[in-house]
């Protein structure tokens, strides 16, 4: 009886435990989230919270350098950041060939421009230009990246903040579909209002920057006037409905979908794809590790106490394995949560992690000595 007693004691630990990873790891169970997107009641503008896109209903296309001539571009944004210490993604642009061929994102207070190219290899390299203690909570940004034959420049309110002649830019970089408010194959949402967004297939003198700064702080938006050599221009002053309105009529409307999803969410991400030399990764990596230790622990101890089957660490790690992989797999279903093979393995290392715990002789001596105690105490009950 004290034997099948403690079986069953130690199953039902186990199963929570299942229980409880695989909520953690499909919470929140929606393929189909409400996209959080809504008009500022007070003015013009969007206001994100949670999970929220908003994209153009086409492709915005710069028109191609002239021979000769290298190729000039610029894109503005006009935003309030709801959080000033977050990791998102604000705008990009999307192509099949190349989904993260130019960004905007926010990490910390720190802003990064980062495009994304295929090199004569085939090969896509990534290059980056980053300008720190950049957001700040409850003030309103005019975020602007220019880029010509001198290089790419990033100006904050209308002042210079960095520079670059690495970047390299092109025309192409600023042609595609539109995405604001996440990443195109992650989910890598930002929070907080949107006022403006304007994109020029030419590149804005530092007078123009100041110029469009003053524009848009006095009056809340810039005009097409104001705006020569625009591509796109949105500013957001509808206050209702699904359509945001491209002032240039050759260009795209935005749109907001009624649910949140990705254009091109990554499957099963191949760990090396995934990798990336920062502490969030690493740190992502110890949580997944660390979280399915206790699985590991438990299902062994079940394995090799209760049932005492042959080969318990093996049949654990297996079992850990799979149910990594069957979380991976649904969530490649799920916009919220991201689906890729580091933490198959991360997952399945903090199993035989856990497993080996359960085998190692403090364990062994821990649950004789809990099996004795359970024993005696039943005896005298």
């Amino acid at each position: 009886m004290n034997r099948k007693w403690m079986s069953r004691l130690l199953g039902a630990v186990s199963l929570s435990v299942l229980c409880g990873i695989l909520v953690v790891g499909l919470w929140p169970f929606n393929p189909h989230p409400h996209n959080d997107v809504n008009w500022i009641g007070s003015g013009d503008g969007l206001e994100f919270t949670n999970y929220g896109v908003v994209l153009s209903a086409g492709n915005v296309e710069l028109k191609p350098a002239s021979p000769g001539k290298l190729a000039s571009q610029s894109v503005e944004l006009w935003l309030q950041p709801g959080l000033t210490d977050d990791t998102n993604t604000m705008l990009g642009f999307y192509t099949p060939k190349n989904p993260l061929q130019f960004r905007v994102c926010q990490e910390g207070d720190s802003l990064f421009v980062l495009r994304d190219y295929v090199d004569e290899q085939g090969k896509v390299r990534g290059v980056q230009m980053e300008v720190d203690h950049v957001f700040h909570q409850d003030q309103k940004l005019l975020i602007t990246v220019t880029s010509g034959p001198r290089g790419a420049a990033i100006y904050l309110n209308g002042a210079l903040a960095g520079t670059s002649t690495s970047l390299g830019l092109t025309n192409a970089d600023f042609t595609g579909q539109l995405v604001f408010g996440t990443s195109a194959v992650d989910n890598d949402s930002w929070t907080g209002q949107l006022y403006g967004i304007a994109v020029y297939d030419r590149e804005l003198m530092p007078s123009e920057v100041t110029d469009h700064y003053i524009a848009w702080d006095r009056d809340g938006r810039l005009r097409l006037a104001e705006a020569e050599g625009a591509t796109a221009l949105y500013l957001f002053e509808e206050r209702a409905g699904s359509v945001v309105h491209n002032q240039v009529r050759s260009g795209p409307d935005l749109y907001i979908p009624e649910h949140y999803f990705l254009l091109d969410k990554a499957f099963l991400e191949p760990f090396w794809k995934e990798f990336s030399p920062t502490w969030g990764y690493c740190k992502d990596i110890l949580i997944n590790i660390g979280g399915f230790v206790p699985l590991g622990f438990s299902f062994c101890a079940y394995l090799s106490y209760g049932r005492r089957m042959n080969r318990a660490v093996l049949a654990t790690v297996l079992l850990g394995g799979i149910v990594s992989f069957v979380i991976e797999f649904l969530q490649g279903f799920f916009p919220t949560r991201a689906s890729g093979t580091t933490d198959l393995i991360t997952n399945t290392l903090g199993t035989a992690l856990g497993a080996a715990i359960a085998r190692s002789k403090v364990a062994q001596s821990l649950f004789a000595e809990v099996w004795i105690r359970v024993g005696s105490a039943r005896d005298v009950l």
